[in-house]
């Protein structure tokens, strides 16, 4: 009598099972972690565009816009962009991924009128540096003091920012 000995033992099948779910309860919420994070920096780049956009914006018009329609900027899918605030001297905008839920979102804030560059100062230095000779032990022969530094070029008036950084939770 012959025996037919096609397929699997039913151990074989509960082995294979159980290593195929432990390495689902490893993959699964390394994967999520991974789209998490994916969402994440898609919603700080959005971000990104936008502050390239509020600097075209405010270098035509010296102040920066409240509506995205004035940019004519779009957002990458499921990313929701808000802008908060907007003023001349700066403005903040949000970000949110609808997959992620309203827990989940990025900020931006760009701006200060206390950051503003002086045209005014004699066309020397930067507002807030003094002048003076240089500190530490001369090099060299014989030298005493070390020597100033030469004077900086003439500094224009700029919108510089000192909070322009993405902060993003999840």
């Amino acid at each position: 009598m012959k025996t037919d000995d096609r397929g699997f033992s039913m151990p074989e099948l509960l082995i294979t099972l159980s290593v195929l779910g432990i390495l689902a309860t490893i993959a699964i919420p390394k994967y999520q972690a991974v789209r998490e994070r994916a969402m994440v920096s898609t919603m700080a780049s959005d971000l990104r565009n936008l502050a390239s956009h509020q600097e075209v914006f405010f270098s035509e018009r010296f102040t920066f816009s409240t509506t995205l329609a004035e940019l004519d900027t779009s957002s990458s899918p499921g990313v929701t962009l808000t802008i908060d605030e907007a003023t001349a001297t700066g403005w903040s905008a949000t970000a949110s991924h609808a997959a992620l839920g309203s827990s989940a979102q990025c900020v931006i804030r760009y701006g200060d009128l206390e950051t503003l560059v002086s045209v005014d100062n004699g066309g020397t230095e930067p507002s807030g540096q003094g002048q003076g000779r240089g500190q530490g032990r001369g090099q060299g022969r014989g030298q005493g003091q070390g020597q100033a530094p030469p004077p900086a070029p003439p500094v224009s008036a700029e919108f510089v920012s000192t909070t322009n950084a993405i902060e993003c939770t999840a």
